[in-house]
């Protein structure tokens, strides 16, 4: 395929973020051997992938991250680490008593409406 033809796919790509096989060749003005030609050598050069659809669609394939001098594990290890949160000061838990949970949950019924 000529490369004007997959420069045009992938300028149509970068508009809409997926575009459906039927709508991309409609734009391109491919029969559907040309059409199909042309996606698969796109995919075997990693340059779109398959998206999601009824009839099949398709989108910009992720570009791998530029690798920097500095790497995520050197990061981590210039990093302090990071002090423990301390816990939320709240009610504790009373001892647990000898009495069954249902008579406990009366007592509590009844300190709450105060009777």
């Amino acid at each position: 395929m000529p490369a004007s033809t997959e420069a045009a796919l992938v300028a149509l790509l970068n508009e809409h973020p997926s575009l459906g096989n039927a709508k991309a060749r409609e734009l391109l003005g491919l029969d559907e051997a040309a059409y199909e030609s042309l996606k698969a050598e796109m995919l075997a050069k990693g340059l779109i992938a398959l998206g999601r659809g009824r009839g099949g669609s398709l989108k910009l394939a992720e570009q791998p991250p530029k690798a920097n001098a500095h790497t995520k594990a050197d990061k981590t290890k210039s990093q302090k680490p990071k002090a423990e949160e301390p816990k939320p000061k709240g009610r504790k838990p009373k001892a647990t008593t000898e009495e069954p949970i249902e008579k406990q949950l009366w007592k509590t019924a009844d300190k709450l409406r105060k009777n």
